[in-house]
Protein backbone atom coordinates (compact mmCIF):
# COMPACT_ATOMS: atom_id res chain seq x y z
CA UNK A 1 0.00 0.00 0.00
CA UNK A 2 1.51 3.32 -1.04
CA UNK A 3 2.18 6.11 1.45
CA UNK A 4 2.05 9.77 0.50
CA UNK A 5 3.58 12.46 2.65
CA UNK A 6 4.28 16.17 2.62
CA UNK A 7 6.57 17.73 5.20
CA UNK A 8 6.92 21.45 5.89
CA UNK A 9 9.52 22.61 8.42
CA UNK A 10 8.97 25.72 10.50
CA UNK A 11 10.67 27.28 13.50
CA UNK A 12 8.46 27.92 16.51
CA UNK A 13 9.56 29.90 19.55
CA UNK A 14 9.49 27.98 22.79
CA UNK A 15 10.54 24.55 21.49
CA UNK A 16 13.78 23.34 23.03
CA UNK A 17 16.03 20.30 23.04
CA UNK A 18 18.00 19.16 26.06
CA UNK A 19 21.17 21.00 24.95
CA UNK A 20 19.31 24.34 24.81
CA UNK A 21 19.06 24.71 21.02
CA UNK A 22 15.77 25.68 19.42
CA UNK A 23 14.04 22.66 17.84
CA UNK A 24 12.18 22.66 14.54
CA UNK A 25 8.44 22.17 14.64
CA UNK A 26 7.44 20.27 11.54
CA UNK A 27 4.20 19.73 9.67
CA UNK A 28 3.35 16.68 7.59
CA UNK A 29 0.43 15.07 5.79
CA UNK A 30 0.12 11.30 5.42
CA UNK A 31 -2.51 9.21 3.67
CA UNK A 32 -3.18 5.69 2.45
CA UNK A 33 -5.81 4.40 -0.01
CA UNK A 34 -8.39 1.71 0.70
CA UNK A 35 -7.34 -0.35 -2.31
CA UNK A 36 -8.54 -3.96 -1.93
CA UNK A 37 -8.84 -3.84 1.86
CA UNK A 38 -11.97 -5.24 3.48
CA UNK A 39 -10.96 -4.43 7.07
CA UNK A 40 -8.35 -2.25 8.79
CA UNK A 41 -6.29 -2.31 11.97
CA UNK A 42 -5.01 1.11 13.06
CA UNK A 43 -2.44 1.86 15.77
CA UNK A 44 -1.95 5.48 16.92
CA UNK A 45 0.80 6.41 19.39
CA UNK A 46 0.58 9.98 20.70
CA UNK A 47 3.53 11.32 22.74
CA UNK A 48 2.26 14.76 23.85
CA UNK A 49 0.24 16.56 21.15
CA UNK A 50 -3.54 17.16 21.02
CA UNK A 51 -5.18 14.59 18.72
CA UNK A 52 -8.56 14.66 16.99
CA UNK A 53 -9.82 11.50 15.27
CA UNK A 54 -12.91 11.74 13.04
CA UNK A 55 -14.55 9.79 10.19
CA UNK A 56 -13.41 10.54 6.65
CA UNK A 57 -15.76 11.60 3.87
CA UNK A 58 -13.37 10.41 1.14
CA UNK A 59 -14.42 6.82 0.44
CA UNK A 60 -11.11 6.08 -1.31
CA UNK A 61 -8.90 6.70 1.75
CA UNK A 62 -8.12 4.51 4.75
CA UNK A 63 -6.46 7.32 6.67
CA UNK A 64 -5.60 10.97 6.21
CA UNK A 65 -3.42 12.66 8.82
CA UNK A 66 -2.25 16.24 9.25
CA UNK A 67 0.43 16.45 11.92
CA UNK A 68 2.39 19.08 13.84
CA UNK A 69 5.34 17.50 15.62
CA UNK A 70 8.95 17.93 16.79
CA UNK A 71 10.39 14.40 16.63
CA UNK A 72 10.50 11.78 13.89
CA UNK A 73 7.27 10.33 12.48
CA UNK A 74 6.99 6.64 11.71
CA UNK A 75 4.08 5.96 9.36
CA UNK A 76 3.35 2.65 7.70
CA UNK A 77 0.41 1.26 5.74
CA UNK A 78 0.32 -2.20 4.23
CA UNK A 79 -2.18 -4.85 3.17
CA UNK A 80 -2.02 -8.53 4.04
CA UNK A 81 -4.63 -10.24 1.89
CA UNK A 82 -7.78 -8.17 2.34
CA UNK A 83 -6.73 -6.77 5.76
CA UNK A 84 -4.98 -3.39 5.97
CA UNK A 85 -2.64 -2.47 8.82
CA UNK A 86 -1.83 1.19 9.54
CA UNK A 87 0.56 2.45 12.23
CA UNK A 88 1.45 6.03 13.19
CA UNK A 89 3.86 7.07 15.93
CA UNK A 90 6.42 9.74 16.83
CA UNK A 91 9.85 9.33 18.37
CA UNK A 92 10.54 12.50 20.41
CA UNK A 93 13.79 11.14 21.90
CA UNK A 94 15.20 13.75 24.31
CA UNK A 95 13.24 16.65 22.86
CA UNK A 96 11.03 18.82 25.03
CA UNK A 97 8.51 21.42 23.96
CA UNK A 98 7.01 24.52 25.64
CA UNK A 99 5.35 26.35 22.75
CA UNK A 100 1.75 26.52 21.62
CA UNK A 101 -0.12 23.19 21.66
CA UNK A 102 0.63 21.04 18.61
CA UNK A 103 -2.21 19.21 16.89
CA UNK A 104 -2.77 15.91 15.13
CA UNK A 105 -5.86 15.75 12.92
CA UNK A 106 -6.58 12.20 11.80
CA UNK A 107 -9.40 10.96 9.59
CA UNK A 108 -10.23 7.24 9.40
CA UNK A 109 -12.52 5.40 7.04
CA UNK A 110 -16.03 4.69 8.39
CA UNK A 111 -16.66 2.20 5.57
CA UNK A 112 -14.59 -0.77 6.80
CA UNK A 113 -14.53 -2.79 10.03
CA UNK A 114 -11.99 -1.07 12.28
CA UNK A 115 -9.79 -2.45 15.06
CA UNK A 116 -8.31 0.64 16.75
CA UNK A 117 -5.42 0.85 19.24
CA UNK A 118 -4.55 4.19 20.85
CA UNK A 119 -1.62 4.90 23.17
CA UNK A 120 -1.46 8.34 24.79
CA UNK A 121 1.63 9.28 26.81
CA UNK A 122 0.49 12.88 27.45
CA UNK A 123 -1.53 15.59 25.74
CA UNK A 124 -5.17 15.05 24.85
CA UNK A 125 -7.19 12.87 22.50
CA UNK A 126 -10.72 13.35 21.18
CA UNK A 127 -11.98 10.27 19.35
CA UNK A 128 -15.21 10.69 17.38
CA UNK A 129 -15.91 7.06 16.59
CA UNK A 130 -19.71 6.92 16.72
CA UNK A 131 -19.91 6.47 12.91
CA UNK A 132 -17.09 3.93 12.72
CA UNK A 133 -17.53 0.16 12.31
CA UNK A 134 -15.68 -0.74 15.49
CA UNK A 135 -14.69 -4.39 15.92
CA UNK A 136 -12.11 -3.81 18.66
CA UNK A 137 -10.86 -0.86 20.71
CA UNK A 138 -7.77 -0.73 22.92
CA UNK A 139 -6.55 2.29 24.91
CA UNK A 140 -3.50 2.88 27.08
CA UNK A 141 -3.48 6.29 28.78
CA UNK A 142 -0.37 7.22 30.76
CA UNK A 143 -1.35 10.85 31.38
CA UNK A 144 -3.41 13.63 29.80
CA UNK A 145 -7.07 13.62 28.80
CA UNK A 146 -9.15 11.46 26.48
CA UNK A 147 -12.76 11.53 25.31
CA UNK A 148 -14.19 8.85 23.02
CA UNK A 149 -17.68 8.44 21.57
CA UNK A 150 -18.41 4.88 20.48
CA UNK A 151 -21.07 3.27 18.26
CA UNK A 152 -23.74 0.63 18.64
CA UNK A 153 -22.85 -2.34 16.43
CA UNK A 154 -24.97 -5.39 15.61
CA UNK A 155 -22.24 -7.58 17.14
CA UNK A 156 -20.66 -7.13 20.56
CA UNK A 157 -17.15 -5.66 20.36
CA UNK A 158 -14.23 -5.92 22.79
CA UNK A 159 -12.63 -3.02 24.62
CA UNK A 160 -9.35 -3.13 26.58
CA UNK A 161 -8.33 -0.17 28.74
CA UNK A 162 -5.29 0.69 30.81
CA UNK A 163 -5.23 3.96 32.77
CA UNK A 164 -2.08 4.97 34.68
CA UNK A 165 -3.11 8.58 35.32
CA UNK A 166 -5.04 11.37 33.65
CA UNK A 167 -8.72 11.59 32.85
CA UNK A 168 -10.80 9.60 30.36
CA UNK A 169 -14.46 9.54 29.37
CA UNK A 170 -16.14 6.99 27.09
CA UNK A 171 -19.64 7.65 25.73
CA UNK A 172 -21.63 4.81 24.15
CA UNK A 173 -24.56 5.12 21.78
CA UNK A 174 -28.00 3.73 22.64
CA UNK A 175 -28.21 -0.01 22.12
CA UNK A 176 -24.45 -0.63 22.20
CA UNK A 177 -23.26 -4.18 22.96
CA UNK A 178 -19.88 -3.93 24.63
CA UNK A 179 -17.44 -6.31 26.28
CA UNK A 180 -14.88 -4.44 28.37
CA UNK A 181 -12.67 -7.50 28.41
CA UNK A 182 -9.89 -6.01 30.53
CA UNK A 183 -9.73 -2.82 32.59
CA UNK A 184 -6.78 -1.83 34.77
CA UNK A 185 -6.57 1.50 36.57
CA UNK A 186 -3.67 2.72 38.72
CA UNK A 187 -4.87 6.29 39.26
CA UNK A 188 -6.79 9.07 37.55
CA UNK A 189 -10.44 9.43 36.65
CA UNK A 190 -12.44 7.19 34.31
CA UNK A 191 -16.08 7.62 33.32
CA UNK A 192 -18.31 5.36 31.21
CA UNK A 193 -21.63 6.76 30.00
CA UNK A 194 -23.88 4.11 28.46
CA UNK A 195 -26.95 5.05 26.46
CA UNK A 196 -30.39 3.48 26.78
CA UNK A 197 -30.76 -0.22 26.06
CA UNK A 198 -27.05 -1.02 26.23
CA UNK A 199 -25.76 -4.52 26.99
CA UNK A 200 -22.50 -4.42 28.96
CA UNK A 201 -20.03 -7.03 30.06
CA UNK A 202 -17.06 -5.68 32.05
CA UNK A 203 -14.05 -7.26 33.73
CA UNK A 204 -11.92 -5.08 36.03
CA UNK A 205 -8.74 -7.03 36.67
CA UNK A 206 -6.87 -4.50 38.86
CA UNK A 207 -8.16 -1.26 40.33
CA UNK A 208 -5.51 0.37 42.51
CA UNK A 209 -6.71 3.97 42.97
CA UNK A 210 -8.60 6.83 41.39
CA UNK A 211 -12.26 7.26 40.46
CA UNK A 212 -14.33 5.01 38.22
CA UNK A 213 -17.92 5.99 37.37
CA UNK A 214 -20.41 3.98 35.31
CA UNK A 215 -23.54 5.84 34.20
CA UNK A 216 -26.18 3.44 32.88
CA UNK A 217 -29.06 4.42 30.63
CA UNK A 218 -32.60 3.10 30.93
CA UNK A 219 -33.36 -0.55 30.15
CA UNK A 220 -29.65 -1.42 30.18
CA UNK A 221 -28.21 -4.76 31.26
CA UNK A 222 -24.76 -5.09 32.81
CA UNK A 223 -22.57 -7.88 34.16
CA UNK A 224 -19.56 -6.37 35.96
CA UNK A 225 -16.81 -8.37 37.68
CA UNK A 226 -14.17 -6.59 39.77
CA UNK A 227 -11.34 -8.97 40.59
CA UNK A 228 -9.33 -6.68 42.88
CA UNK A 229 -10.09 -3.28 44.42
CA UNK A 230 -7.15 -1.89 46.42
CA UNK A 231 -8.30 1.70 46.92
CA UNK A 232 -10.27 4.46 45.24
CA UNK A 233 -13.97 4.89 44.49
CA UNK A 234 -16.16 2.93 42.08
CA UNK A 235 -19.64 4.36 41.49
CA UNK A 236 -22.59 2.83 39.62
CA UNK A 237 -25.18 5.45 38.68
CA UNK A 238 -28.24 3.45 37.65
CA UNK A 239 -31.68 4.58 36.45
CA UNK A 240 -34.53 4.79 38.92
CA UNK A 241 -36.24 1.42 39.24
CA UNK A 242 -33.29 -0.55 37.82
CA UNK A 243 -32.86 -4.15 38.98
CA UNK A 244 -29.48 -4.28 40.73
CA UNK A 245 -27.53 -6.95 42.57
CA UNK A 246 -24.18 -6.36 44.32
CA UNK A 247 -22.05 -9.18 45.74
CA UNK A 248 -18.83 -8.51 47.68
CA UNK A 249 -17.07 -11.80 48.35
CA UNK A 250 -14.04 -10.69 50.34
CA UNK A 251 -13.74 -7.26 51.95
CA UNK A 252 -11.11 -5.77 54.23
CA UNK A 253 -11.33 -2.10 55.15
CA UNK A 254 -13.55 -1.12 52.23
CA UNK A 255 -17.03 0.35 52.41
CA UNK A 256 -20.26 -0.28 50.52
CA UNK A 257 -22.93 2.37 49.95
CA UNK A 258 -26.27 1.37 48.44
CA UNK A 259 -29.62 3.16 48.13
CA UNK A 260 -32.56 2.42 50.40
CA UNK A 261 -34.18 0.25 47.73
CA UNK A 262 -31.38 -2.33 47.97
CA UNK A 263 -31.55 -4.75 50.89
CA UNK A 264 -28.73 -6.94 52.15
CA UNK A 265 -29.94 -10.51 51.68
CA UNK A 266 -26.85 -12.35 52.92
CA UNK A 267 -23.56 -11.76 54.76
CA UNK A 268 -22.38 -9.01 57.08
CA UNK A 269 -21.35 -5.63 55.64
CA UNK A 270 -19.06 -4.82 53.95
CA UNK A 271 -19.29 -8.40 52.64
CA UNK A 272 -22.40 -10.09 51.36
CA UNK A 273 -25.13 -9.66 48.78
CA UNK A 274 -27.46 -6.69 48.24
CA UNK A 275 -30.44 -6.77 45.87
CA UNK A 276 -33.34 -4.64 44.75
CA UNK A 277 -36.76 -6.21 45.18
CA UNK A 278 -37.75 -8.44 42.26
CA UNK A 279 -34.21 -8.66 40.88
CA UNK A 280 -34.51 -12.29 39.76
CA UNK A 281 -37.70 -11.59 37.77
CA UNK A 282 -36.37 -8.47 36.01
CA UNK A 283 -35.80 -8.42 32.27
CA UNK A 284 -32.84 -6.04 32.43
CA UNK A 285 -30.38 -6.69 35.27
CA UNK A 286 -27.30 -4.93 36.62
CA UNK A 287 -25.22 -7.62 38.31
CA UNK A 288 -22.00 -6.52 40.08
CA UNK A 289 -19.54 -8.98 41.64
CA UNK A 290 -16.48 -7.88 43.64
CA UNK A 291 -14.06 -10.73 44.31
CA UNK A 292 -11.69 -8.86 46.62
CA UNK A 293 -11.83 -5.37 48.19
CA UNK A 294 -8.95 -4.55 50.54
CA UNK A 295 -9.93 -0.87 50.76
CA UNK A 296 -11.80 1.73 48.75
CA UNK A 297 -15.50 2.25 48.28
CA UNK A 298 -18.28 0.80 46.15
CA UNK A 299 -21.34 3.01 45.66
CA UNK A 300 -24.63 2.27 43.94
CA UNK A 301 -26.93 5.23 43.48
Amino acid sequence: MKKTAMIVLIMLAGAWVGCGLTANVKMAEYSAPVGEAQSVEVSLNLPFENMLVSPLTDAAALIEARLEYIGEIDFSAKTDGDAAVVALSEDVRSLSYTGKPLRWEIGLTPDLPLDLKVNVSAGSAELNLEKMQITGFEVNLSAGDMTASLPAMTERYDIRLGLSAGKAAFIFADGAKVNVADLTQSAGSLTFSFGAGTDIEMSVSTYSAGDLVLNLGGESAAQVNIASLSAGDITFDVPEGAAVRLEVKNAGAGTVNVPGGMAQVSGDAPQGVWETEGFERAEHKVDIVVDSMSAGRITVK
